[in-house]
């Protein structure tokens, strides 16, 4: 009977929570959807990015179709990043309302999405914005960033303090030639008025450990071959694009440098006089732009490859 009368007790406990939640519920007005940020959006169709923020380089990233690449119109349609474009359609693809901290645009300054937040403006292939977002300041807890829709007065959490970034050298692919590993190499030539003699590299494919030899079939050493140019050689990266045409093919290469990549074919890398500011340009294969490395970077492959001309 006292087991009955408890159960009793509770249920009608329950029944009074649950009608003290529905009436709390009303008086809160009715439950917020939760969706994505930006509805139905899909990243194929996105061919423009534009990105500003008040005080800081402002910033394009564009391609002709979901298959072509993305580049910058502002460097003369050089390949932009692809990895740094995706990523941040990636994040806007995931963004959602679910953690919504406020709602009027007097809170806009607050968290930084009011008119000093990072704008970026998404763009389908007839210039039409499909949606626009502006990222503002690191929360609190330091886990996280505000961001709200710049069509929108509600600013929500956004799982992420990288900001956006706005400067072309954060999209602007640096890369010269890509060597992935030293096995994949099989063989390359440099000449140019910064060496004495044409240096002339290649792999033996009569000996089981396929050695680096010269055409007289010398052997050369590991070290000065894979470290002394290759590795150099791969870890040499352009500060930027300085024309929209290549070097004029006029004999006067500084360095023309030609590495032979299984699987992938010859790539050819020609360094021009240094230029004013003490830069090195350089055109790559038929690529109608020319980029600069500083210098200090370039001597030491200049000095690898040297040390290989003396064998």
């Amino acid at each position: 009977m006292k087991l009955a009368r408890r159960n009793v007790v509770l249920l009608l406990a329950l029944a009074g929570l649950i009608a003290a939640d529905i009436g709390l519920r009303k008086d809160l007005g009715p439950e917020r959807a939760i969706g994505s940020l930006v509805d139905g959006l899909d990243v194929r169709t996105v061919m423009r990015l534009e990105l500003s923020k008040p005080g800081a380089e402002s910033l394009e990233v564009q391609r002709a179709n979901v298959d072509a690449p993305w580049s910058l119109p502002a460097a003369y349609g050089y390949p932009a990043f692809a990895q740094q474009v995706d990523s941040i359609l990636s994040q806007v693809a995931s963004l959602s309302t679910l953690d919504l901290v406020g709602e009027d645009t007097a809170q806009h300054d607050r968290f930084g999405v009011g008119d000093s937040g990072t704008l970026l403006v998404l763009m389908d292939e007839r210039g039409q914005t499909i949606a626009g977002l502006v990222q503002g300041a690191v929360a609190p807890d330091g886990a996280a960033t505000y961001v709200r829709r710049a069509d929108q007065n509600q600013v929500y959490r956004m799982p992420s303090t990288r900001p956006w970034p706005t400067a072309m050298a954060a999209f602007l692919d640096t890369t010269l030639v890509r060597i992935p590993s030293s096995a994949s190499v099989q063989g390359f030539r440099a000449s140019g008025q910064a060496l004495p003699v044409e240096v002339v590299v290649r792999r033996n494919r009569t000996s089981s450990v396929r050695p680096w030899v010269t055409p007289a079939e010398t052997v050369l050493s590991t070290d000065k071959v894979e470290r002394g140019v290759l590795v150099r050689l791969n870890q040499l990266f352009h500060t930027g694009v300085i024309a929209a045409e290549p070097l004029p093919e006029d004999g006067a290469d500084l360095l023309r440098f030609e590495i032979d990549l299984e699987g992938i074919g010859t790539e050819v890398l020609r360094f021009g006089a240094p230029r004013a500011d003490g830069r090195i340009p350089v055109s790559k294969g038929s690529a109608p732009w020319t980029v600069a490395v500083d210098a200090a970077a370039f001597e030491p492959l200049v000095n690898g490859l040297l040390d290989l001309a003396g064998n």
